[in-house]
């Protein structure tokens, strides 16, 4: 777990994650930000924004940025459960 973006991404080559649940609303570093520095150390990783936001053009840019999925908060855990699910096949 990190509480920022810089954080996340300090703590990710000793960490090295299967999967990362990223919320666009990060300190210090918006989320897209981290997603992108992300793509660019693991290219395969499987990220999923999650977030409050409902701007379906800020949606469809994390996933042309590489996201696996953008999930909106509040979420059901069993739709969390069925997109980690497919993320990690």
């Amino acid at each position: 777990m990190a509480l920022s973006g810089p954080d996340a991404l300090a703590r990710f080559p000793e960490f090295r994650p299967d999967i990362v649940l990223l919320d666009l609303a990060m300190p210090r570093m918006p989320g897209e930000v981290v997603l992108e520095r992300l793509r660019q150390l693991d290219p395969r990783l499987p990220v999923i924004m999650v977030t409050a936001n409902a701007d379906v053009e800020l949606a469809k840019r994390t996933l042309e940025l590489g996201a696996f999925e953008y999930i909106m908060k509040p979420f059901e855990l069993d739709h969390l459960a069925t997109v980690l699910e497919a993320a990690l096949v």
